[in-house]
């Protein structure tokens, strides 16, 4: 599904934090063309054809400086690990989510730690009016975190259902399009966490064959 142009420049500069899940095939290595913003910005343009708009990845906020022109989610520096982003989705081949939109639920926040951020309901209305520009009759939004995926099922107040391999999801009808929203582990976890980020894997691909 093409995304036209000016679908894709209104998302870049209204919401400069966003981007979209394609990377390029030398992604996360040094002279990888995502080092440079100009750069990876014309790669997204090149291949709008393969971008995905009705599959929507979202997380809680930048832990770094935030990013700009969609290097979110495509930083090379192995402390952010966006690299298993590509390996999880790009290079394990799964069609459905592949060139998806991702952004994330409060953009404005600067915090590595997770626990200090507490969305609010401008923070959803925000990421609603993004799935405006999208204008798609429906959607299937994965968060990567509890916090955002709980953000927005209390909002619509939506009950939730267990799902295969961890995941939570819940259903509802917004302005007439149909969200089907999920719950799956962050990708950045580490250490005592870890087993966690093998189970990702697993959950995008079951997220891949039932979008599919």
């Amino acid at each position: 599904m093409t995304v036209d142009l000016t679908t894709f420049d209104r998302l870049r500069t209204r919401y400069p934090g966003s981007s979209w899940a394609l990377w390029s095939d030398s992604f996360p290595e040094a002279g990888c063309l995502e080092e440079d913003s100009d750069d990876l910005v014309a790669f997204l343009e090149a291949n709008r054809d393969l971008l995905t708009p009705s599959v929507v990845f979202v997380s809680l906020n930048p832990s770094a400086d935030p990013p700009n022109d969609c290097a979110n989610f495509h930083s090379p520096s192995g402390r952010h690990y966006d690299d298993r982003l590509k390996a999880f989705i790009q290079e394990a081949s799964l069609a459905s989510l592949l060139g998806g939109y991702m952004t994330d639920i409060v953009p404005d926040t600067v915090d590595p730690d997770s626990d200090n951020v507490d969305p609010e309901d401008a923070d959803v209305s925000r990421f609603l009016d993004q799935l405006d520009i999208l204008d798609q009759p429906a959607y299937d939004i994965i968060c990567f975190t509890g916090t955002t995926f709980e953000t927005l099922q209390q909002y619509f107040s939506a009950s939730v259902t267990d799902r295969p391999h961890n995941i939570e999801s819940f259903s509802v009808t917004v302005s007439g399009r149909d969200l089907s929203v999920y719950r799956v582990w962050f990708y950045g976890l580490y250490g005592v966490h870890q087993d966690k980020v093998t189970e990702l894997a697993d959950q995008l691909q079951y997220l891949d064959r039932v979008i599919n």
